[in-house]
């Protein structure tokens, strides 16, 4: 016969007898709080990168409502409060790597200081 040995509950730090080979938490609650423990803690430690993204993403798509291309000048995006600093992913568009927000494919004219937007629905 196998010796059962106590084992410690990571969360709790309480020694327990587990029921099955690969019990890990000495209750169910224990395991739940601990991976919501960790799942906070990985969002707090993305929130200053998200949050700029998701408020760009929200205002790209008040902006874009009803539109899939438009053409804005810097200086009114930067009014309307986007940034454009940020991105989640890079699109390949005509053959060059293009930053993007989502759906939106974002093309920045230095030239004449405009930027393209476009909606990439082939995400």
């Amino acid at each position: 016969m196998r010796e059962v040995l106590k084992r410690k509950d990571p969360y709790t730090g309480e020694l327990f007898f587990p029921k099955r080979a690969n019990q890990k938490f000495a209750r169910p609650e224990n395991r739940i709080k601990f991976n919501n423990d960790a799942a906070n803690e990985l969002r707090r430690e993305r929130e200053h990168i998200n949050k700029p993204i998701h408020i760009a993403h929200v205002k790209l798509r008040k902006l874009m409502d009803g539109r899939n291309e438009a053409e804005f000048s810097i200086d009114f995006l930067r009014g309307y409060g986007l940034d454009f600093n940020v991105f989640n992913h890079y699109v390949l568009y005509n053959g060059i790597k293009r930053r993007a927000i989502f759906e939106f494919i974002i093309i920045i004219y230095r030239y004449n200081k405009r930027i393209k937007v476009i909606r990439h629905d082939k995400l």
